[in-house]
């Protein structure tokens, strides 16, 4: 119907109708019944065939915006046995049914969805409570399953949760904040592994607008979510203030992620002895309470801290005391893959090779894009040094038009950087000094440690073979950039397909 409409009328117009009233100029073929010329005469039709206990079902799902199970829709009816009723309404072409997966997952669309709101009258209200109720606990057990070995399953089932929990978290922070800031702190890990920069986004509102409602492991989930969003955008000040109320909530025996995200601030900001402590406390109250994947979280931010510093020894021996317990998530394998990559990557750069592949092969099985980009950084700056440069080009570009994509600055900032080297071995120094002065400036993120000894090195090579007056010059352009230029920039030269010419035209 909407197709035939088309022809006569502008799309937006088209579109309004169908976000409104349902109305859409009647179709005038004279083979067609009356209850077929109007979409909403198709729908009072395939209503009028429904008995009380389908009119009532069809009423209780108007409040669910993606794929569900006949378990779930009890969960919100009420009916404890809705499958059979489910799939008259399928027959009836008012839902629409998925059966690939394991069990059948039911949808209904959005134009039928308005007229379910109707038929569910003054129990809506009703209906949205018990549905933000549902999710909270749909998602509480899918948050805890992922952090175990049934991860892969646990991310489908917050993949296909995500359009309900948008509906859950806008209809929370209207009418119960309390219900809001447990549905944030509960999707935290999921978002930031997942790299879903929107359900960030919702914490840092709730954070914001609720900050009574904010108490418990909850309300320290909240706002590691919101420090984690301020983390992903470079601003760590913010971050740190986050991080440090979620600690203040129940002091010492605050969550174990909430020391992990700590350490990871303070990391950023080339704090390597207040990190590792960070994590330390971490590490001990996870392996009190049992959480393995806090102890894994933990033992990352305390082992990433020594390595940072140059601290090889005492980094090799956290990693040689821990015990990994057989029910990790895969994740937290990778995890371990991944921090031993980075304890090796200047120290022995094959096994740090095969460490990183183990890690970023784990996180793609599972649906980790976070950690499988960062083991993918770090693996193509070991090959950017020690291989071949040219082969670092394609990675590098994808990468940096990854960070781009998530609105990640702050790994965005580490790629550029390494990037560096990339330029300096296919002796482009005039790009690689215009880079340099991007990102070497402490007022965008103090860099230290073995990167920062790096990237001192790549600017004395740059002098040498500039002058000082050239290089300066370059570093000059390079500063009046923003990161997101440079990042722009780098991408277009690196999608070239073969190398340009050095002609200092960036």
């Amino acid at each position: 119907m909407a197709a035939v409409a088309a022809g006569a009328m502008p799309l937006p117009m088209l579109h309004d109708r169908l976000e409104g009233e349902l109305e859409l100029p009647p179709l005038k073929r004279r083979d067609l019944d009356e209850r077929q010329r109007t979409l909403k005469a198709l729908l009072d039709w395939s209503l009028r065939l429904l008995d009380d206990d389908a009119r009532a079902m069809f009423g209780s799902l108007a409040v669910f915006a993606g794929p569900v199970t006949a378990g779930d829709v009890a969960h919100v009816s009420g009916v404890a046995s809705p499958f059979e009723v489910l799939c008259r309404l399928v027959d009836l072409s008012l839902l629409q049914v998925d059966v690939t997966g394991e069990e059948p997952h039911f949808r209904m669309l959005r134009t039928v969805r308005q007229r379910a709101c109707d038929a569910a009258g003054a129990d809506l209200e009703v209906l949205r409570t018990r549905h933000a109720a549902w999710l909270l606990d749909a998602v509480t057990d899918a948050d805890r399953r992922l952090r175990g070995p049934d991860e892969r399953r646990a991310h489908d089932r917050l993949e296909r949760l995500l359009d309900d929990a948008r509906t859950a978290v806008a209809w929370a922070r209207e009418h119960d904040q309390v219900c809001a800031v447990r549905l944030v702190g509960r999707l935290f890990l999921y978002a930031q592994s997942r790299l879903r920069d929107e359900v960030l986004g919702w914490a840092a509102e709730v954070v914001e607008h609720a900050p009574a409602s904010l108490s418990g492991t909850e309300g320290e989930l909240a706002l590691a979510a919101a420090a984690q969003r301020a983390i992903n955008g470079g601003d760590l000040e913010r971050a740190r203030r986050l991080i440090d109320r979620a600690v203040d909530l129940n002091d010492s025996t605050a969550d174990p992620l909430v020391y992990e995200l700590l350490s990871d601030v303070l990391l950023f900001g080339g704090d390597t002895a207040p990190a590792r402590e960070a994590g330390r406390i971490g590490l001990a109250t996870a392996s009190a309470a049992g959480d393995a994947h806090g102890v894994v979280a933990c033992l990352a931010g305390v082992v990433l801290a020594d390595a940072y510093a140059g601290e090889h020894q005492s980094a090799a021996r956290a990693m040689a005391e821990f015990a990994a317990p057989p029910e990790l998530a895969p994740s937290d394998r990778a995890w371990l893959h991944y921090v031993e990559g980075e304890r090796l990557l200047d120290l022995d750069p094959e096994p740090a090779l095969a460490a990183l592949h183990r890690a970023v092969a784990a996180a793609d099985e599972v649906g980790n894009a976070y950690l499988a980009a960062v083991a993918r950084v770090s693996y193509a700056s070991v090959l950017s040094r020690t291989g071949d440069p040219s082969a670092a080009r394609a990675p590098f570009a994808e990468l940096i038009a990854h960070w781009r994509a998530h609105g990640d600055r702050t790994h965005l900032l580490t790629t550029l950087r390494n990037l560096v080297t990339v330029l300096d071995r296919l002796h482009m120094a005039e790009r690689a000094a215009e880079l340099l002065g991007a990102v070497l400036d402490d007022a965008v993120a103090p860099s230290f440690g073995a990167e920062r000894a790096m990237l001192e090195h790549l600017l004395d090579l740059q002098e040498r073979t500039l002058g000082p007056a050239e290089l300066a010059r370059r570093m000059d352009a390079g500063r009046a950039r923003s990161i997101d230029e440079a990042a722009r920039l780098a991408q277009a030269w690196l999608d070239e397909p073969t190398p340009a010419r050095d002609d200092g035209r960036w």
